[in-house]
């Protein structure tokens, strides 16, 4: 029995503590990571909140501050004070800070402990909250309180200026209110929403500034206006002259009651704007963007620096003004500002190196026929175009389709294999030209095709053709500087530059041996005016083979790179010009009609049936003469024409018809006798 009781005896103390330590850790765990509960801050619960929500409850607390007015009492005037005009304010980060620091350096023990001891609560804390107010906001409004309210407040002095005068109000002791009571009573008056009329204390109060110091100040203000002032400005030349009216129209003075006391005294800009307004537009200027300028003649780059924009800032102004006045010397420098920089600067085209003829390449053509003056108007749409760092740049899309409208000639452009005439034929020596520019100044290819056939004005697999819309020639800035493509021409001639930084890279051009020949086949085209049975060569063939070039590009660290091209050039057939029966079975071929002229009719008649002609016989020719009776005089189709088979040819026959017979002349001679003489 003993030993039972004292099993049963150690085990009710350890049940009854199991209940608080459950109700203690419910307690905790609807606190843990928040405020402790009976935590407040100037009476704002924040029992149990988060972070978040606590800041939200001290930031409607300071809004509650802000929007309260407060009243006070002043030698029985009663004034109000809104804080929001003093600028208010409670840093509510601190306050939940401390908040939620309360008890956490406490262990669990000593927080249970504590608990249960408290009669299972725990010890309400109060966290203060202090106030932040603008002392010279509530120093203003101190001094209109005083002003309002006390007949002889303490006075610091002034300095008047107007007509030309500078006139000093000296300092004198008055009834004052006490300061540093004042602040202590309004901060609690606010703190605690005070519906009553809080009185706050006066004092006899000695003035800060003394009479020398005004003097000292009256003098410093004539020094801003003792003359006139002139400023100069060069770039442009410029100059402009303050009388002595603008610059007292200028001064300003102001007591700053700040301890210690003191008067500020200074030219305000804002009063010479308007005298800065006839000479702006002179001197302001827009930013100017670095320029690069390509000497084609002497064939290098030449940087024209960039420029912030120029602005004429009163501030700057009037600062020059007053160095002048106080120095005594009444001129001085008239000061630019720099305003707004420039999209590209100095510095950033000295970042991509040093600039210079990067490659170069001519191809010469015959002078003066339309296809020249397609290139060279090509080359005039692309002359000045520049190509930034990693920027793709196509000839199509720069020049756009070519059109009569745009000045371009019907000239021969290849199409599928065969030369045609169309607007802006002619082209792709340009993009030839272009190409091998591209190739000797190590830039990235994206994309060209050289001809079908080979043309030996044009460097063998490095050469590129251009049709609008689709066929095109494109390749990529890969360096680290812009391009400038410059072009020029001669009668003879079309030049393509590159000018800009490839990095150091060289490039040179090796041409492998041809292989893989191919050998023109015969071509036959239907022509009308060539006879039947005959051939007439339009065009010689040529054979065709397959190429490689490579380009061996060799950059600044001496390393190597090999880039190959394969090209194969078509064979191209010969060109034989023949009839059109010759071609299509289904077409009948023409004969050619034989002369018969001064045969029989009956010969004549036999040959041409023979050859595949109808005859019939048209009119008959009268004639003398007896031997020609019965021949053909005429045909109705000359002879060599040619005609189809079976084709009538009318045959005019001669038919013989005696001559009259010759008839007798008799002679009468009439001789006439004149008459005799007088």
């Amino acid at each position: 029995m003993s030993m039972k009781l004292r099993v049963l005896l150690s085990v009710v103390p350890v049940v009854l503590l199991a209940v608080p330590a459950t109700a203690f850790a419910f307690s905790e765990a609807i606190g843990r990571g928040e405020i402790e509960p009976e935590v407040s801050a100037a009476g704002v619960d924040l029992s149990g909140l988060g972070r978040d929500d606590a800041l939200e409850a001290m930031r409607a607390y300071e809004s509650d501050l802000r929007a309260t007015t407060v009243r006070f009492m002043v030698k029985g005037t009663p004034f109000s004070l809104s804080p929001a005009t003093v600028a208010l304010d409670i840093d509510e980060e601190k306050i939940v800070d401390q908040a939620i620091e309360v008890r956490r350096e406490d262990g669990l023990v000593t927080r249970f402990s504590s608990w249960v001891t408290s009669s299972r609560e725990y010890e309400p804390v109060d966290i203060p909250v202090e106030l932040n107010i603008d002392d010279a906001r509530l120093d203003d409004v101190f001094d209109a309180w005083e002003s309002g309210a006390i007949a002889v407040p303490p006075f610091e002095g002034n300095i008047i200026v107007g007509d030309g005068r500078i006139v000093p109000e000296y300092p004198r002791p008055g009834e004052g209110i006490d300061r540093s009571m004042a602040r202590e009573l309004a901060a609690a008056a606010i703190l605690v929403f005070e519906e009553s009329v809080v009185p706050l204390p006066t004092k006899f109060v000695e003035p800060e500034l003394t009479a020398a110091q005004l003097n000292a100040w009256v003098e410093e203000a004539g020094a801003y206006v003792g003359g006139p002032v002139t400023l100069t400005g060069t770039d442009p030349d410029v100059e402009i002259t303050f009388s002595r009216d603008n610059l007292f129209s200028a001064l300003r003075t102001e007591l700053k009651t700040s301890s210690p006391a003191s008067f500020k005294v200074w030219l305000d800009p804002a009063a010479i704007h308007p005298l800065l307004e006839p000479i702006r537009d002179m001197i302001e200027q827009a930013p100017r963007d670095a320029e690069v300028i390509v000497d084609e003649e002497e064939k290098n780059v030449t940087v024209i620096p960039s420029r912030n924009a120029v602005v004429l800032d009163d501030s700057l102004v009037m600062a020059a003004v007053t160095e002048a006045a106080l120095d005594g010397t009444g001129t001085g420098p008239l000061p630019y500002a720099q305003g707004e920089g420039p999209d590209v600067s100095t510095e950033d085209i000295a970042a991509w190196g040093p600039l210079s003829l990067v490659s170069s390449f001519t191809t010469k053509h015959s002078c003066c026929e339309d296809r020249v003056h397609n290139i060279q108007l090509f080359a005039e749409t692309i002359d000045g175009a520049m190509v930034l760092p990693g920027e793709e740049f196509s000839l199509n899309a720069h020049v756009g389709q070519r059109t009569s409208e745009k000045g371009y000639r019907s000239a021969g452009t290849l199409v599928r294999g065969e030369l045609v005439n169309t607007v802006g034929g002619g082209v792709s020596q340009f993009a030839t030209t272009f190409y091998n520019t591209v190739f000797y100044g190590c830039y990235e290819d994206v994309g060209h095709k050289p001809h079908t056939y080979y043309f030996s004005r044009y460097p063998e697999v490095n050469e590129a053709t251009i049709n609008w819309p689709s066929l095109d020639l494109k390749f990529r800035n890969d360096s680290i500087a812009p391009i400038w493509i410059k072009t020029n021409f001669t009668g003879t001639t079309i030049t393509v530059e590159f000018y800009g930084n490839n990095g150091g890279r060289a490039c040179e051009r090796r041409l492998g041996s041809r292989y893989a020949f191919t050998t023109p086949r015969d071509e036959f085209k239907a022509d009308p005016l060539i006879n039947p049975g005959v051939e007439e060569e339009d065009r010689k063939g040529r054979g065709g083979w397959t190429n490689t070039v490579t380009r061996v590009m060799t950059f600044s660290d001496g390393t190597v790179e090999e880039q190959l091209w394969t090209w194969k050039y078509s064979a191209q057939s010969r060109l034989i010009l023949v009839h059109p029966c010759m071609l299509d079975e289904a077409d009948e071929c023409p004969i050619q009609v034989l002369g018969v002229t001064g045969s029989s009719f009956g010969a004549a008649k036999g040959v041409l049936e023979t050859a595949g002609f109808s005859v019939s016989q048209g009119s008959l020719i009268e004639t003398t003469i007896e031997s020609d009776d019965g021949t053909v005089e005429s045909q109705s189709i000359g002879a060599g024409e040619w005609v189809a088979p079976g084709t009538t040819i009318t045959l005019d026959v001669y038919e013989y018809v005696a001559p009259p017979p010759p008839t007798t002349t008799t002679t009468t001679t009439t001789t006439t006798v004149p008459p005799p003489p007088e």
